[in-house]
This record gives C-alpha cells, structure tokens and sequence, in this order.
C-alpha cells in the first residue's frame, strides 16, 4: 500500500445503509486502488476487507468526529470521499497517483478530483495544463469535500469543531482563503459531461438530499445491479424533483442558494 496517502471514507453511523451501495460500486471501479481505505463511523463497524473501520465512539459533531479520527491515521495525505458518492466510471489509477506525487512535490494543500459542481480553478498551474489553481479570489470553494486529495495536516487545521459539513464547506473555504497556500484543482471539461468518465475520479454526487435517496442514484444502482435497503430512507418525491430542477436549478446563481434554504432547509449541490 502506498505509505503517504489514505482513502477516506465520510460517514456515520446515521448513513450505515449506503455503506453496501458505495463499496460496491468502489470494488467494481476501483479494483486496483493502492491506498489503505478507511471507512469513519461512530459506533458501527463494516464488516468488509475493502474498508478499515475508524470508530469515533462518539457522536458529536460532524467536524469534531474527523478531527478526531484524522489524527489516528498514520498517512500525512488523504483522498476523501463522501459515503453518497457513487463510482460510475472506471478511477483512473495512474493519474491519480501523479496527482498525489505532484501534490507531494509542490507542497500543495488540496488537490480537487472531481470538479463539479462549479465553478472550477480560476488561475493556470504553469507546466500543468489539466490542473489550475484555486485563488484567494476564487469563487471555488477551497474546502469543497467533492472528492480531493488533502494535506491531512491542513484539513485538521481547517476543522472547527461545532461545524456541520455543509458549513464546513463554507466557512472553511474562509478560512482557507487566508492561507498562503497552494490549493489546486483538476480544470472542468467543457468538452465532456461530468459523467462520461474523462476525470481522474468519476461518480455520481450526490447520492442523498435531505436524507432521501435521489432518483438518478437509485436508477444507477439498478443499473449496476446493487442492491439498495429502501426500508431505511425513501426516494425523492415527484415535489422533490421539481424544486431541484424547475426552481433552484433555473434560478439566477446568486438566487440559489436562499432559495434551497427555504425550499430545503439546508445547503445544497447544484448540478
């Protein structure tokens, strides 16, 4: 296994339903992945060779739980992914660990993986044509947890704990900004829709909405042939999909996101 970077999975115990569904789909695209996978829980363990479960044996917070387990783990890099983040396409292995080793060899922070949603990197990489910087300026989260290698030493830095992930993303990103840090990310595809696979990492996000299954991610799963425990969250509504595509995703972008607080009730990912 390779000695300087982790996988590491983001869940709870609250989730434990998608853990079947999301290795699945890990074992099938990622046969050859060449870290040591974590899995974070609180209480539960999987029972699965895929995976090594990091039990916080607490419920706390979201930010205080991986602060705690961040710091358990021997790796000084780590490639997060969040437990609703379904592999469709085949991970492209070799990129992958350029990408770790050009993190490694320019001192970068935080590598995003899987650009999307937007907006991407706003600033060129000299020499790295495929990958671009994420500014002080930029309007890209510097903490997005869409899939991204990470300095495991910064993102215990940029925890605070009381924190939801959602408002991690957030205020991290402010945080984030103040530090004279390379954050960095693979640039969007104009050419290509985000699921066509020509990322380094390609999966579906996300899998759950304000605790339901949504629609698309359940028809990925027939379609792959895993098999989803329906008798612990419900799928989306018809009401559901239609304010995520006829209201909030039509909305000018600066309207979005007060619309999903009123309609949702919390943060939202925008397609």
């Amino acid at each position: 296994m390779n000695p300087n970077v982790a996988v590491v999975v983001l869940s709870c115990d609250a989730y434990s339903d998608l853990w079947a569904p999301f290795f699945s789909l890990f074992e099938r695209y990622w046969p050859d992945c060449p870290f040591t996978v974590y899995l974070v829980s609180n209480f539960l363990a999987y029972d699965h060779t895929t995976a090594i479960s990091l039990r916080t044996r607490q419920i706390t917070t979201w930010s205080a739980d991986l602060k705690l387990v961040l710091a358990t783990i021997a790796q000084p890099y780590v490639i997060c992914l969040c437990d609703d983040y379904l592999l469709m396409r085949p991970v492209k292995t070799e990129i992958v660990l350029a990408l770790c080793a050009l993190v490694i060899d320019l001192d970068a922070v935080y590598l995003r993986l899987f650009p999307h949603p937007g907006p991407g990197p706003d600033q060129p990489l000299i020499g790295q044509p495929e990958i671009g910087l994420i500014s002080h300026e930029s309007k890209c989260l510097r903490t997005s947890l869409q899939c991204a290698i990470w300095k495991k030493s910064t993102l215990i830095s940029l925890l605070e704990p009381g924190e939801t992930i959602w408002e991690f993303e957030i205020k991290g990103s402010e945080r984030a900004r103040r530090l004279d840090r390379l954050f960095l990310s693979v640039c969007q595809r104009r050419d290509s829709h985000r699921y066509s696979g020509v990322y380094p990492v390609t999966y579906y996000c996300t899998g759950i909405r304000k605790g339901k299954w949504q629609l698309d991610a359940i028809r990925l799963c027939r379609q792959e042939r895993v098999d989803v425990d329906l008798t612990r969250r419900r799928i989306e509504t018809s009401w559901d999909r239609f304010k995520k595509n006829a209201i909030i995703n039509r909305a000018p972008q600066f309207l979005r996101g007060p619309l999903a607080k009123w309609l949702y009730g919390c943060k939202y990912e925008f397609s």
